[in-house]
């Protein structure tokens, strides 16, 4: 029998524009490469997060975190390699998911919200992978390259490509601005969409790969994976100095992988727990697991994950698939995360 899917249920709008609005990093569509991003009107690398607040300075509303929520549906095996060939994922606004595949000979597999696959796109070892509207974008490690590819009526087309003078690791969009972080290296780099480059991140001195930014507000997070997440001004024309929001503790345990938005939450794998602790202005929540059910095995070992408020959806990566030859991706309700 199919899943059937939900748009984003009352309460959790409710929620979320309770907690600060219903912003999202995938909400909008990528600009022409080429413009000018709007410059923050203030610089969120220097605000203090020390007390959360609301955009009127009212303390912050959070909506109570559910413990565990179980999934719903999952993605079969990819088609080639075994173990954990999954990593990265992205979710589009017309209803699809599209993952990487780490494997020599993988690339890019789209999903539909039954978590069927519908593509598989041959590119290399690809390991993060992030969209706005049309624009995809995605780290080649066998060819040292950023893919830039176009998604039209749930396909991917490769469009064009360029190098980076490393072998490129996590990935995501910033309006018409790309940051890469290198594998096995310190390197978190900001590109344009044609490939020049714009600026470096030097207080991250290890091993970085999930980033998520939000087009609205100008933030970028990075997570260091031995060390935490890191919030930046996302201009490229800003500071390129951060802020340490969170370190290595009770709740975040190395390493630290993907980053996502849900509104104004900030969602984050905690490799090392198997946990998922949300923050809200940079502040820490609480956490939640994905369990087994009956049907579907749980998350563990998390690498990539997305969500999408308008399609009540968050997609995360299960380094443990069961009965799978290779890692794969759980499906999970964002509504059961925020009305626990």
């Amino acid at each position: 029998m199919g899943v059937r899917f939900r748009a984003a249920t009352p309460a959790l709008f409710v929620a979320l524009v309770l907690a600060g609005g219903c912003s999202s990093s995938a909400d909008e569509g990528a600009p022409d490469a080429g413009t000018s991003p709007t410059t923050p009107t203030t610089s969120p690398a220097t605000t203090d997060a020390s007390t959360p607040t609301t955009s009127t300075g009212a303390p912050s509303l959070s909506p109570p975190i559910a413990p565990a929520v179980e999934p719903f549906a999952e993605t079969p095996h990819l088609e080639v390699g075994e173990a954990d060939e999954a990593d990265d994922v992205a979710i589009h606004d017309d209803g699809y998911v599209i993952g990487v595949s780490k494997n020599a000979d993988g690339g890019l597999e789209v999903y539909d919200l039954e978590a069927n696959r519908i593509q598989w796109l041959e590119l290399g070892k690809t390991n993060n992978v992030d969209l706005r509207g049309s624009t995809v974008v995605s780290s080649n490690r066998s060819e040292e390259r950023v893919d830039i590819l176009s998604f039209e009526d749930g396909r991917l087309s490769f469009e064009r490509s360029f190098p980076v003078p490393y072998n490129p690791y996590g990935i995501c969009l910033y309006r018409d601005t790309v940051v890469v972080t290198a594998n096995e290296a310190r390197h978190v780099e900001q590109y344009s969409l044609t490939g020049r480059f714009l600026r470096s991140f030097p207080d991250i001195t290890s091993q970085s790969e999930g980033c998520v930014a939000d087009d609205e507000r100008g933030v970028l997070y990075v997570g260091e994976e031995e060390r935490g997440i890191w919030r930046f001004d996302a201009d490229p024309d800003a500071s390129p100095e951060g802020v340490l929001i969170d370190e290595l503790n009770e709740h975040l345990e190395e390493d630290v992988e993907g980053l996502t938005l849900a509104g104004p939450f900030l969602i984050v794998s905690s490799q090392g727990s198997s946990t998922f602790p949300v923050y809200r202005d940079d502040e820490y929540i609480a956490s939640f697991r994905v369990p087994d059910t009956d049907g579907v095995d749980g998350a563990t070992g998390t690498d990539g994950i997305a969500a999408h408020v308008g399609l009540d959806l968050l997609v995360v990566h299960d380094a443990n698939n069961a009965d799978g030859a290779t890692s794969n991706y759980k499906y999970v309700r964002l509504g059961d995360v925020f009305e626990g």
